[in-house]
């Protein structure tokens, strides 16, 4: 199976005052073609700073990337933006549409100079079931509207991987469950490849593998089908986290 991310021994600091954190700390890790993976850490753990390195947008410190057989690391600010559009989909839990263009406009925005990807739209929009919400602009759609929104613009340009940081945190539970539904029929029925970065159980178990992160470091990585549901997927993923389970902790 197609690797599509890699990566080797990421290490990214920042810089508090006088104190030197480091916020991934030898991170390895490898994505595959047509794989779900969610990452999972509790707020500090690395969990975003890892997804954001994997798209280009932080420089790492040491260690390299692959996406899609490219070196990342090495490119220019120029080269980096060019690779990330076409072939990164990014969705962000803030959505980050644009309030003044209507959906329609907002998912055509990274292929403005593709004729052929634009015409691409349409087909999106009824994919994803927004064909009668096209002319609405964000502030006229609901969150789970807008997200669905954000998602048809990551998938445009039709990208090797798919990253999203935290994409249901401004959903409601059912709107957040069609999201998930959504991202696991993309990976299923489209072979996409997708990255979550989630601190939800109920999120991480559409996923194939869940990867957690604490301090830094990947402290423990298992396949869904290990867990026979969200509770039982939250004991392993407290395990990790603490070395106890739920039961030693609720005493």
């Amino acid at each position: 199976m197609t690797e599509k991310l890699i990566a080797n021994s990421i290490v990214k600091k920042f810089r508090q005052g006088e104190n030197v954190i480091k916020a991934l700390d030898g991170v390895d890790l490898t994505i595959r073609e047509n794989e779900f993976v969610a990452i999972m850490g509790a707020s500090g753990s690395g969990k975003s700073t890892l997804l954001h390195a994997m798209a280009g947008l932080i420089d790492i410190d040491a260690g390299w990337l692959l996406v899609n057989d490219k070196q990342i690391h090495k490119m220019t600010d120029s080269e980096l933006t060019r690779f990330r559009r076409e072939n990164i989909g990014l969705v962000f839990q803030a959505y980050n549409l644009i309030p003044l263009l209507d959906a329609h406009a907002n998912i055509k925005l990274p292929v403005l100079s593709d004729r052929k990807k634009i015409q691409k739209v349409d087909e999106l929009l009824q994919m994803l079931d927004l064909t009668d919400r096209a002319r609405h602009k964000p502030g006229a759609l609901s969150g789970g509207e807008q997200q669905r929104v954000a998602i048809a613009r990551a998938l445009i340009t039709n990208p090797a991987i798919i990253l999203l940081d935290e994409p249901t945190g401004n959903l409601d539970s059912v709107a957040g469950e069609q999201i998930c539904q959504l991202l696991r029929t993309l990976c299923d029925k489209q072979n996409r490849t997708i990255v979550v970065v989630t601190h939800e159980p109920s999120v991480a178990c559409y996923a194939d593998r869940v990867v957690v992160l604490k301090d830094g470091k990947i402290i423990d990585q298992f396949n869904t089908d290990e867990c026979s549901d969200a509770l039982n997927l939250t004991e392993r993923y407290h395990r990790a986290v603490t070395g106890k389970s739920t039961e030693v902790a609720q005493r």
